[in-house]
C-alpha cells in the first residue's frame, strides 16, 4: 500500500510511461490493511487528469460530477471507471 498517491508523486516520462514516487509512507502488503485507499487516490488523480480539477471528495465539496459532464471530449467509459474508483465503500472499489 503506497498511502500517498497524488499528482506530486507521479512522474510522467515520455508519452507512455509513469513512475509512482515517494514510498516513504508505504505499508508492507503482507500486513493487514486496505490497499483500496490507493485505488481511490488513483481515481482522484485520473479524474484530475481528465478534467483539470480535483474531485469533489478530495476538496470535500459534495458529489463529484462525471468527467464527461465536465469535458465533452472525455469518453463516457471513464465515468464508470472513475465512479467505481471513488466509491465511498471500499468494497465497491476495484480489487
Amino acid at each position: 500500500v503506497h498511502g500517498d498517491v497524488k499528482p506530486a508523486n507521479i512522474l510522467v516520462v515520455g508519452d507512455d510511461f509513469v513512475y509512482l514516487l515517494d514510498f516513504g509512507v508505504a505499508v508492507d502488503s503482507s500486513v493487514p490493511g486496505d490497499p483500496r485507499t490507493d485505488i481511490r487516490a488513483l481515481a482522484r488523480v485520473l479524474y484530475e487528469c481528465l478534467t483539470g480539477r480535483p474531485s469533489a471528495d478530495e476538496n470535500h465539496s459534495g458529489t463529484t460530477p462525471k468527467p464527461s459532464d465536465i469535458h465533452f471530449t472525455v469518453p463516457v467509459g471513464f465515468d464508470e471507471v472513475v465512479g467505481r474508483g471513488l466509491a465511498d465503500d471500499p468494497d465497491d472499489r476495484y480489487q
